[in-house]
């Protein structure tokens, strides 16, 4: 309540930068490069949200690395200390400070079962799709493809749905990936802030400590 700079909570803090990340993570392990990066702002004082979506294959200067595109800094980061849970994490946000000149003051990672538990411990989301999505090649955890198709409108999506909607890419571009990440993101916190119950908004909690 009142001017969030006199609120303990936030550190007298007006604008709270925060770093979404999002990793392919398997079980037979490999590279595990974040095929999501987005950077969002909280304004304290306005209480809005902006949130931009970095390109996975932009090519930036990786500290102590060198050039490379910049999903691979997470990979570089779990490379080098692997035993740290948050090494991955932390080489891609001094890398975006490094490049861009951005703070980063928290952040938030999740794989795609991570992500699946968001979604549906808030009940599922409503997406708006602009346009008819096709992709007959979406690939499946069996290394696979499937086939799957969203129509044009307000979509209702579970938490896998949700999941094939934002990381297909066949039909149009990285481009389009990423406004479906953002609208998805957008349509996960626009649920949140409706929950009624309790119960809800502890699953809620749960599931984005779960997936970190």
């Amino acid at each position: 309540d009142g001017d969030p700079g006199l609120n303990d909570a936030w550190g007298g803090a007006e604008t709270i930068n925060i770093l979404v990340v999002g990793v392919d993570r398997r079980p037979e392990g490999g590279d595990q490069n974040s095929d999501v990066i987005i950077i969002a702002q909280l304004d304290l004082v306005h209480k809005q949200m902006r949130a931009v979506s970095i390109p996975r294959d932009l090519l930036v200067e990786v500290p102590g690395i060198g050039y490379d595109k910049i999903n691979s800094a997470y990979n570089h980061g779990v490379i080098a200390d692997p035993e740290n849970p948050a090494a991955g994490v932390s080489k891609l946000r001094d890398t975006i400070e490094y490049n861009f000149g951005i703070p980063i003051d928290h952040y938030v990672m999740i794989d795609f079962d991570g992500f699946v538990q968001v979604v549906d411990s808030v009940g599922g989301i409503d997406v708006f799709v602009p346009a008819d999505l096709y992709d007959p090649e979406y690939p499946t955890e069996d290394y696979g493809v499937e086939e799957i198709f969203f129509p044009a409108g307000l979509n209702h999506m579970d938490g896998e749905t949700a999941l094939k909607y934002v990381r297909t890419r066949h039909q149009d571009s990285d481009d389009g990936r990423r406004e479906r990440q953002l609208d998805v993101i957008m349509a996960i916190l626009e649920k949140g802030k409706s929950l009624g119950s309790i119960r809800n908004i502890d699953d809620l909690i749960f599931a984005l400590g779960d997936s970190a």
